[in-house]
């Protein structure tokens, strides 16, 4: 098979089959990473989902010559890099100038009252999980322009969304009237 081959024979399958079958790369490997997450106990992004499929098929690409790997590999790369432009442009337009958005995964902002600053995605991913199989621990992260705080430390999963980061965390170490906080900082 020639390279332009390989590459048609990819194009069909990202371009074509796949968004009817699976859905767009983004939401699909949003959802591999999601599961791979819970799975690992640590942050995935959906990046690391098509370069590790990548390497699923080069892995396999040892074991036994097929031209299905290489499409594979072509669709996955492709895959990848909408993904990433994608996650680019999604950043810019969701984080604005408070947000931080560092190493993926989870870290202790307070060791006393074991609040944890998640990954955006992670943090959803907590909240549509439901209470019963959230952690019971306080999260939170950036989303967009807001800064959303969950506490599941009882089981009952309240939610939050505060203008500053600071504001968030009191609320999640107990000051109820960080509201009153938000509303200063507003004026």
């Amino acid at each position: 098979m020639k390279r332009s081959e390989v590459l048609n024979a990819a194009l069909k399958c990202v371009c074509e089959d796949r968004d009817k079958q699976y859905g767009s790369p983004s939401e699909n490997f949003a959802r591999i990473a999601a599961l791979w997450s819970d799975y690992r106990d640590e942050a995935f992004t959906p990046k690391d989902v098509a370069i590790m499929m990548v390497l699923v098929k080069v892995s396999r690409s040892a074991a036994r010559d097929s031209i299905d790997n290489f499409v594979d590999i072509a669709g996955y790369a492709a895959c990848g890099g909408e993904v990433l432009e994608k996650k680019d442009v999604k950043q810019r337009h969701e984080t604005g100038k408070t947000c931080e958005h560092g190493k993926q995964g989870k870290f202790q902002v307070d060791k006393a009252s074991a609040i944890y600053k998640v990954p955006c995605m992670h943090g959803k991913h907590i909240i549509w999980n439901g209470k019963e199989h959230a952690p019971r621990e306080k999260f939170y992260f950036c989303n967009g322009d807001m800064w959303i705080g969950v506490d599941n430390s009882t089981g009952e999963l309240w939610v939050e969304d505060f203008i500053t980061e600071k504001g968030c965390i009191a609320w999640l170490e107990g000051d109820f009237a960080a509201g009153d906080y938000e509303e200063e900082m507003a004026e």
